[in-house]
């Protein structure tokens, strides 16, 4: 099989966000902090791992009644190692280091299960849900 997911070799990394390469996250999971990522994302994992694709908080349910909007995600648990990609879009990797940050949910790949979300309104003449 070749591709070109497949011409870099793993990162040897202690970190637990890595970019495997521009257009693939690498995510290591010691079993006890959860990571909710975008549902179909994950590409491949090693290691005990689960994924819960029915994953929503109230406040998701919530806003997704009363907007219409929201994200998508499954929580992705256990030990080993995951593998996102989301139609081989170009990464960058965020630390929002308890700090806000809005940003527009189709561009949302991955992040920590502790970070709260919300659905919030942008007024913009154009138009943009997030």
């Amino acid at each position: 099989m070749q591709s070109p997911l497949f011409a870099h070799t793993e990162q040897q990394t202690q970190e637990r966000w890595t970019l495997q390469n521009p257009q693939l996250l690498r995510i290591a999971l010691t079993g006890h902090e959860d990571v909710l990522a975008r549902k179909g994302a994950m590409v491949a994992y090693q290691g005990l791992m689960e994924f819960d694709g029915e994953y929503q908080s109230a406040g998701q349910r919530r806003s997704r009644r009363m907007t219409g909007e929201g994200l998508d995600l499954m929580r992705c648990t256990g030990q080993g190692t995951v593998f996102l990609a989301n139609l081989g879009q170009y990464l960058h990797l965020l630390d929002v280091d308890h700090e806000g940050l809005t940003v527009d949910s189709a561009y949302v790949l991955a992040l920590d299960s502790a970070l709260h979300t919300e659905v919030i309104a942008v007024d913009s003449q154009y138009g943009i849900s997030g």
